[in-house]
């Protein structure tokens, strides 16, 4: 009986609950393993530079050399397979940990249905990608400065009625054509690809995409159903980013259950659904 309940369990239970679960779904490679974050703010590499989770994001740095190579002035897609698993987190983080190393970094606010960033940084968001797009602003007018050194951001700016189109138009392409010339980092943090179609048309441009994946949140299928329409779209140059790690189970060991610390919400209008959750997935 106990033998049939666990594989009742095990059956009906939709969600990644371990790195197991991810390796028996696809052969993508993890490019990392970020722990749970106690902290009630975002930018916790640039407040706590010595903290475990900065090095976590420093390691992380450190293994996406590997997929980036010599590639000059990557674009690092950083993106989901739903709402409320870590992206703006780990973008911010991310972008942090290259500008700490003295590389000048540039992180974007791609979610363009969702616009997230100056609050944690204190910046106004008026100006931004949207505006760029329609020509109502140049690139000059939307990179802003972080307050932090070798740190420029670029936020999402208003609502647009289509961002999916402005997502996938030209004017998208001569931005980050634009961004190589300026920075040695370009860091996106975007819409979930699950969810919506505006980020495929990112990660077509971008040197790398990187998928969250967090534990007891991220949805199996949908996760396997994400990645199969990235290789549909000639999608290849993936990766998975593990987030939210109980530090009590380690690092890389994290077969137990992550903890949340601090609010989040997330909601769309648009079949996004709508999503509340605690965490890293701010």
């Amino acid at each position: 009986a106990p033998g049939l309940v666990l594989i009742l369990v095990s059956v009906f239970n939709n969600k990644i609950e371990s790195e197991d679960d991810i390796k028996s779904k696809t052969d993508i490679p993890i490019a990392g393993h970020i722990i749970h974050s106690s902290k009630d703010y975002q930018t916790v590499v640039l407040n706590d530079p010595k903290s475990q989770v900065a090095e976590t994001f420093r390691n992380l740095r450190t293994r996406l050399q590997f997929f980036t190579k010599d590639t000059k002035s990557p674009i690092i897609l950083i993106t989901s397979s739903i709402p409320a698993e870590g992206k703006t987190f780990a973008s911010v983080n991310l972008a942090s940990v290259y500008s700490l190393a003295g590389k000048n970094t540039v992180l974007v606010g791609f979610d363009l249905r969702k616009p997230k960033i100056y609050d944690d940084f204190n910046i106004k968001g008026e100006a931004g990608v949207s505006t760029y797009l329609i020509g109502q602003n140049s690139i000059e007018e939307i990179i802003q400065n972080s307050g932090y050194p070798n740190l420029s951001v670029i936020v999402a700016g208003p609502i647009p009625p289509n961002p999916a189109e402005l997502a996938g138009s030209e004017k998208t392409k001569e931005l980050f054509g634009e961004l190589r010339k300026r920075f040695d980092y370009i860091i996106i943090d975007s819409a979930p690809l699950g969810a919506v179609s505006d980020s495929f048309s990112l990660a077509q441009i971008s040197d790398i995409t990187v998928i969250l994946v967090r534990h007891n949140k991220t949805i199996k299928h949908i996760l396997e159903n994400t990645i199969s329409d990235c290789k549909s779209n000639g999608i290849t140059n993936l990766s998975l980013l593990l987030n939210d790690i109980s530090r009590s189970k380690g690092v890389y060991g994290y077969s137990g259950r992550y903890r949340y610390g601090y609010g989040y919400r997330y909601g769309y209008g648009d079949g996004y659904g709508y999503y509340a959750e605690n965490g890293n997935g701010k």
